[in-house]
């Protein structure tokens, strides 16, 4: 069984899984699949709305996508989750990315 699979089948497991749906966006992200992927961290994120990396890896991909605007908002929102939950790390790689955005 492959990862990919093995994600979803942990999903219909535990389909309240935060990390499980973040980790399925980043199998997608490997494949290609930037909607896909958007959709699986938005999916994370409606689980858990301070899962800061899912917000870095939705806004790389919506940059990838040539969404800027979107990836822009997106990757605020994720340096406020990162700092509610008091992430240092991950709020100063959103905050290079915001950067990085412009």
């Amino acid at each position: 069984m492959s990862r990919f699979e093995a994600l979803h089948t942990l999903i219909s497991e535990n389909p309240g899984d935060a990390e499980l749906r973040y980790l399925l966006g980043l199998e997608h992200v490997n494949r290609g699949d930037l909607e896909l992927a958007l959709r699986c961290f938005d999916a994370c994120l409606e689980r858990n709305a301070d899962y800061a990396y899912a917000y870095f890896h939705a806004a790389k991909a919506l940059q990838d996508l040539g969404r800027m605007e979107d990836a822009r908002r997106k990757v605020l929102s994720g340096v406020e989750a990162a700092r509610r939950g008091r992430d240092a790390r991950a709020a100063a790689e959103l905050e290079d990315l915001a950067e990085e955005l412009g």
